[in-house]
């Protein structure tokens, strides 16, 4: 994220004004560039109309975002380990040859996001169909 400020200074008055605008934005790179410049940009500026003269200052500050670690080591792996274990029960599922790549075209095809999902639906789906009873 960037903190860009706007400073116009009125010159040539009695008292010298001031004023300021924010505006937020981000700033992603682009292919291998990591690296972004701060760069303080002055602009003369001369305004016909109200026959005033002045400074136009772009101050540019670059925020540093909040970057979460992934917990990696041998904690983490038993601490997801037990939360797999407290939450999914494992099953193996064997099916005839050719079967499995015709399950992983047709998961895609339906825009189901893994096989795992597909087939969680395909059994409650047979369950209600059969029985006449909705999965509970």
């Amino acid at each position: 994220m960037i903190l860009l400020r706007l400073y116009f200074l009125i010159l040539f008055s009695s008292v010298p004004l001031i004023y300021s605008l924010y505006t937020y934005g981000s700033i992603k790179s682009i292919g291998n560039v990591s690296l972004i410049y701060l760069r303080n940009i002055v602009y003369f500026v001369y305004f016909r109309k109200i026959a005033l003269c002045g400074i136009l200052i772009m101050e540019v500050t670059i925020m540093d975002e909040k970057k979460w670690e992934i917990p990696r080591g041998p904690a983490a792996t038993a601490a997801k380990n037990k939360y797999r274990d407290k939450n999914y029960d494992r099953m193996e599922l064997a099916v005839p040859k050719g079967m499995k790549a015709r399950v992983e075209e047709i998961y895609k095809e339906l825009g189901y996001a893994s096989k795992n999902a597909f087939v969680v639906d395909a059994i409650k789906e047979k369950y209600e169909h059969d029985t006449g009873k909705q999965w509970s």
